[in-house]
């Protein structure tokens, strides 16, 4: 008998697969539109991206991109940012990898796939407001380590 053909995970479905493990809101690698996202609060709605913006590969190590997330908040139909439920978004993320008693975790981005496994995150970057004249959406930039390795099963 023969072991399945697996996919191997990247850091961008690693990213996903572990912020979706806690974060409040959806995730993914691309914005969909306001309206589809995930209630925050009352009208407010939000939603995460990432992005691998640099990083390393250690040789016996593991993966240790640096993954940007993007937090997004808005309310459907209002001109209105907000800019308080973006950054309360961002901070989820600085708690978690200010956290001394890290947990870590095994993901998996779907079936068909190897899992990951979590080592460790690293806050790179303060948040900052991404400010859009033209835009009624709150936008939010942070960037961490994320240190993860493949886990065959």
């Amino acid at each position: 008998m023969t072991a399945p053909n697996l996919h191997h995970p990247t850091s961008e479905s690693v990213a996903v697969a572990w912020l979706k493990t806690w974060f409040p809101v959806g995730v993914a690698t691309t914005l969909p539109k306001p309206g589809t996202w995930s209630v925050l609060s009352g009208d407010i709605q939000g939603f995460g991206t990432v992005a691998i913006v640099g990083g390393r590969i250690a040789a016996g190590f593991g993966r240790m991109p640096v993954v940007s997330l993007g937090t997004w908040a808005a309310v459907p139909g209002s001109d209105r940012p907000q800019w308080n439920a973006s950054n309360q978004l961002a901070e989820k993320i600085v708690r978690v990898c200010l956290t001394p008693t890290f947990a870590p975790v095994f993901v998996r981005q779907s079936a068909g796939y190897e899992r990951a496994l979590v080592h460790g995150v690293r806050l790179v970057s303060e948040p900052r407001r991404i400010p859009d004249p033209d835009a009624s959406t709150a936008h939010y930039e942070t960037e961490f380590v994320l240190v993860w390795t493949a886990e065959p099963d």
